[in-house]
């Protein structure tokens, strides 16, 4: 005997309902985008200029500023609390050394429990260096 059609639809509508939530589980947060500054860098003029510009051009993304006073780890968290998709670390370059770039990089493996990075980060440019008005080019060997 067939189970009733009620019954089928049910449980497909069950199914779809799972499968929502399990793959929609991040939740939503008010700011999808934070900056990560010391606050010396952050006392600086200049790199305070950064975290405004920066401030400004993802405003639509919620922006949250989280400030450490020269331990990364203090960030943490305000990293989990807000789980931003996107993390800009403003950094003075006498700051962003290897290990600091390598204390980043397992910062941002620690928001959740699984092992892989939880936020695509990256660094602010070092503005007192001027910029590559383009890529370079393969040189041809003629």
């Amino acid at each position: 005997m067939r189970p009733p059609l009620r019954m089928f639809h049910t449980t497909t509508a069950l199914l779809v309902a799972c499968c929502a939530l399990l793959c929609c589980s991040r939740t939503a947060s008010a700011h999808d985008y934070a900056i990560v500054v010391s606050t010396a860098t952050r006392a600086t003029p200049a790199w305070e200029e950064v975290v405004a510009a920066l401030k400004a051009k993802h405003a639509d993304r919620g922006v949250v500023i989280l400030e450490h006073a020269g331990n990364l780890a203090d960030t943490l968290p305000g990293l989990q609390e807000h789980m931003p998709a996107y993390t800009c670390v403003v950094a003075r370059p006498e700051e962003a050394g290897r290990a600091f770039v390598a204390t980043v990089h397992q910062l941002t493996r620690q928001l959740d429990d699984d092992p892989y990075t939880d936020t695509l980060w990256g660094f602010s440019p070092d503005l007192t260096q001027p910029m590559p008005s383009r890529s370079p080019r393969p040189q041809s060997h003629s």
